[in-house]
């Protein structure tokens, strides 16, 4: 028997396992085929050994709320917010800063990263969109990401507003 142009072995897998168009054929043990349903638009198949066909659909943006602290002093007032995407040992943030009032803070900003990084594995640009339009550099250490200026100076003032895309190595 045929199915479209597939044919279908007496005894083998029945069309019936498929239940939407782009569904896969995988397996949750040694001849033990199961279906894996297809996944969201602009998801990606990755492999994940916790999962029952040891496959799973990847690609969802996931928030998180940063602290915002600096290396000296203490900052009085901010907010911020950020969304990552996992694949693998890459991330890929996207983060916004807002530093109400700055208090004593100085030294460098410190915003935390969604978990810890590969220290130094990356270097971005953020860009502050409340007050100079100003721009430095973002990096890596440990489970935060540090903001400067472009001369290692200590970027955050009252009202400023930061915003920074940075990829880089998970540990």
């Amino acid at each position: 028997m045929t199915v479209g142009r597939i044919p279908v072995i007496e005894g083998g897998i029945q069309p019936t396992i498929f239940d939407a168009k782009a569904d896969l054929l995988t397996a949750t043990a040694n001849d033990t085929p199961a279906r894996l349903a297809v996944g969201a638009n602009n998801y990606f198949l990755q492999a994940a050994s916790g999962e029952a066909t040891g496959l799973k659909w990847g690609g969802a943006w996931t928030s998180y709320t940063p602290t915002v602290t600096a290396a000296s002093g203490s900052i009085t007032t901010s907010s911020a917010s950020g969304v990552y995407l996992q694949i693998g040992s890459f991330a890929f943030a996207i983060v916004q800063v807002t530093i109400t009032t700055n208090g004593t803070g100085g030294g460098v900003l410190i915003v935390s990263a969604p978990h810890d990084t590969s220290a130094n594995s990356s270097t971005a640009l953020w860009r502050e969109n409340n007050v100079t339009g100003g721009m430095g550099q973002v990096q890596t250490s440990g489970s935060t990401f540090r903001l400067t200026t472009s001369g290692n100076g200590y970027p955050a003032a009252d009202g400023y507003g930061f915003v920074f895309g940075i990829g880089y190595r998970v540990n």
